[in-house]
């Protein structure tokens, strides 16, 4: 259940690959691995909750039809 507002254009940082648009960030992390998911944290910007999505958030976001495209 996702409980927090968010904008799949907003800009997130992926530590290590750079900032993306959230839609585009969470396409890229479900087409990974499983075990390379569980790694992956994006860094939102400052004043925003959550202030970082993990995986069970973006797993979340990725079923939504605003994701699939």
């Amino acid at each position: 259940m996702i409980n927090f507002e968010f904008d799949p254009e907003e800009t997130v940082e992926w530590a290590g690959v750079g900032v993306l648009t959230l839609r585009m960030a969470v396409r890229r992390i479900m087409a990974l691995s499983l075990e390379n998911r569980r790694l992956v944290v994006l860094y939102r910007t400052p004043g925003k909750a959550p202030a970082f999505f993990g995986l069970g958030h973006i797993e979340q976001l990725a079923a939504l039809p605003e994701f699939s495209h």
